[in-house]
């Protein structure tokens, strides 16, 4: 028989090896794990869930299957104001659930972006100002990440029913040439779900 200090070697050496395969594995998974970018602007799974964009005419086509800045690649101007108008479409033949996030790089433009988010279908924005645009939905600072438009809760929708969104975004009058030739990405993501599960 194994004597009680022979027992207590045993076990510690089984632990030190237990311990380097899990730091080995756990290492190799550093090394060898990837992520990529988030390419689906709506993540539905089998259902039939639309994001669409109204182009110069007011028409919405759909982006959902696209990737990139809604606003374009346009560079931007202090005290310019631009405005994009989505539809989310439940075309499935179940209820919905879904939340509406901005997904914002916007590097070294921090402090010199604001945006005002608010429910609207498409309409000529020619003649109208940030001061009442902002009245619309108080406007915000864009800072880096995911920036939840609807809500951190299900929005809730029916078979067939459509909900719009309008997305004001101003580059601030003061911005001065310290932001030349700096960019920005302002894109967008409908995350989807059953209704009963949401």
């Amino acid at each position: 028989m194994f004597s009680k200090l022979k027992l207590n070697i045993i076990f510690a050496f089984m632990t030190i090896l237990l311990c380097l395969s899990l730091l080995t594995t756990t290492t190799m998974a550093l090394f060898t794990d990837s992520t990529g970018p988030i390419v689906a602007r709506v993540n539905a799974g089998s259902m039939d869930v639309d994001l669409l964009q109204a182009n110069e005419n007011g028409e919405y086509v759909s982006i959902k299957d696209e990737k990139g800045d809604v606003f374009g690649n346009q560079p931007w101007e202090p005290n310019q104001t631009r405005v994009v108008f989505l539809k989310i479409e439940n075309n499935s033949n179940i209820r919905i659930g879904y939340i509406f996030q901005l997904n914002v790089l916007v590097g070294d433009l921090v402090g010199a972006l604001e945006v005002s988010v608010f429910n609207s279908e498409y309409y000529d924005t020619s003649t109208e100002t940030w001061d009442s645009i902002s009245q619309k939905a108080a406007p915000v600072l864009l800072e880096n990440g995911g920036n939840t438009v609807s809500g951190n809760d299900y929005v809730m929708m029916e078979v067939g029913e459509t909900d719009y969104y309008a997305i004001a975004v101003r580059m601030l009058p003061e911005s001065g040439n310290v932001y030349q030739n700096k960019k920005c990405v302002i894109d967008v993501t409908v995350f989807a779900t059953q209704g009963n599960a949401a």
